[in-house]
């Protein structure tokens, strides 16, 4: 029983193959890009129905919004949204206008099938940094 086991899994890896996948940190690319718009939103408490879990019921309570960072850079192929709490230092080391290289990594994920590479998948490109072009060259 046991043998035929064995066989039956060996004939099934030979006729599907192995398969793996691996993930490849992709190198930072710089390209030229512009600041096209800045918002900055304050952090804001409200009054409101509030949901209680251990309650099971709405009750009065304040919602707090966290402050918040926007700036966005427009590169030839599209534009990029940067957002959050902790994007202060960046919203604040650029105008819009500004003219910047701006940095991006895009990780890729590698197909194996049989230890052969069979397929490479580019993941979403993830922002890095941007510095100010003037008087700067490429990192």
């Amino acid at each position: 029983m046991r043998k035929t086991l064995c066989s039956l899994l060996l004939g099934a890896s030979l006729l599907t193959g192995c398969s793996d996948s691996k993930l490849v940190t992709g190198e930072v690319t710089y390209g030229e890009a512009t600041v096209v718009r800045k918002e900055y939103i304050a952090e804001r408490s409200e009054l409101g129905m509030v949901y209680d879990y251990f309650e099971g019921e709405f009750e009065l309570g304040t919602v707090t919004t966290p402050e918040n960072y926007t700036i966005v850079f427009k590169t030839p192929q599209r534009e990029y949204t940067i957002s959050g709490s902790d994007k202060k230092e960046l919203y604040d080391q650029f105008k819009e206008g500004d003219k910047v290289y701006f940095g991006l990594q895009t990780d890729v994920l590698v197909h194996y099938k049989n230890g052969r590479e069979v397929l490479r998948e580019n993941l979403e490109a993830k922002f890095v940094n941007a510095v100010p072009k003037t008087g700067l060259e490429k990192q």
